[in-house]
């Protein structure tokens, strides 16, 4: 999943039918001078 600080309009909520919310635990990151890139794994 890609988080991008850009408001595209109304779109597809893609975790809207979740019973409950999901609990990630930071797995990665890795910072360019372009991009930071964060990894994520679910903990269950």
């Amino acid at each position: 999943m890609h988080v991008i600080p850009v408001l595209l309009g109304g779109g597809t909520p893609l975790f809207a039918t979740l019973d409950s919310a999901i609990t990630l635990e930071r797995t990665e990151v890795l910072v360019t001078p372009a991009v930071t890139h964060l990894g994520f794994r679910v903990v269950r």
